[in-house]
């Protein structure tokens, strides 16, 4: 399952961190965390880091 939040990258890491089964979830690619930016930036959360995904300047 995909989620997609336009939520700072903070307070998502903070949420996963403090919940085990939800980073369980997330380290074993049965949730996949993503942060949306107005700006088009998208990045995911994996292992407890951000890694980008995608760029506005990609396209």
């Amino acid at each position: 399952m995909s989620v997609y939040l336009a939520a700072p990258k903070s307070a998502i890491k903070d949420i996963a961190s403090r919940h085990e089964v939800v980073q369980q979830l997330i380290d074993n690619e049965w949730l996949c965390v993503f942060q949306w930016q107005p700006s088009g930036e998208i990045s995911g959360f994996y292992h407890q880091r951000w890694w980008p995904v995608f760029a506005p300047e990609d396209r």
